[in-house]
Formats: C-alpha cells, structure tokens, sequence
C-alpha cells in the first residue's frame, strides 16, 4: 500500500507541475499537450503518462528524451526546445540553468514541502525548481561471501 500511496502523491505532484507549465493557455474541448524532457525509461514513464492522462484527461503527456549531459543545450534553445517540464534526477543541471535565467518561477505553494534532506537542497531558495521525487541508496553485506574472498568483516562505516 506504501507504494500506492507514494505513486499518488508524486503523480499529484507531477500534475501541479505539469498544470503550472500549462498556465496562461487557452482551454478547449482538445486535449492540450504537455512536452516533458526527461532521461527516464520509456518501461517508467510510460505508466506514469498513463496514470496522468486517465487522472487529467484533458492534457496529454508528449515525452521527449534527452540524457542530462544533453538537456541543458535541448532547454536554451528558444522556447526551451518546446519542453514545458524537465523532469530528470540531475541536480546540477538544475542549478546550472538556474543561474543562467533559464526557468520561471514555480507558482506552486511550497510552504509544506521540506526545503533539505540533511544538507541537501530539494530545490532553490528562489523557487525556479524543486525535487519531485528522492531516491534512497543502502548497502548490503554478505558475511559469506566477504569471508570467500578473505575479506574482513566490516566493523564500521566512517562518514
């Protein structure tokens, strides 16, 4: 159930975003499409457009992919390239195109949202970007397959 929940408030929170890149746009009868720029595979995002488009029927989802290496030269094009969202796990390209003028203004109340995860930023004090998604990363350890190699077990992790 934890991943139902977590799945809902993100596609929740992917469409405040999507629906902030829309504004100003006139309304109509046709679905208005929404130009995602994003790196993630197709096997993930295709669910998330899915479950986007049956939430919000009247936008449709038009992904366009490009690696973050790519996507800061795809976004300073006139018109970002045609992208109305950049969804991507890279912050620093966030923050690079942050400091060249790139983006607008998020105009999305983030008063609740938390600001940090330890020392790391979730977005810019300014409001031109915040994280719509955190990955965790662990460790695991294999006594057994430590002492195969002759490997001493570890006894701590240092910061």
């Amino acid at each position: 159930m934890k991943s139902t929940s977590s799945r809902r408030h993100f596609l929740k929170s992917g469409a405040a975003l999507a629906l902030a890149a829309s504004i100003g746009r006139p309304a109509g009868a046709v679905p208005q499409t929404v130009n995602v720029l994003t790196s993630y595979a197709d096997e993930f995002v295709g669910r998330i457009e899915a479950a986007f488009e049956k939430a919000h029927p009247e936008y449709r989802l038009r992904i366009l992919w490009r690696m973050p290496r790519d996507a800061a030269a795809f976004l300073q094009q006139p018109g970002h390239g045609g992208a109305d969202v950049y969804w991507s796990a890279s912050p620093r390209t966030f923050a690079r195109l942050a400091d060249e003028g790139i983006w607008r203004k998020l105009p999305v109340d983030r008063k609740n949202l938390p600001t940090h995860i330890g020392k790391t930023a979730l977005g810019d004090a300014a409001g031109y970007y915040t994280a719509s998604e955190v990955a965790g990363f662990g460790f695991a350890v294999s006594p057994n397959a430590l002492a195969a190699r002759g490997i001493a077990r570890l006894r701590d992790w240092p910061a």
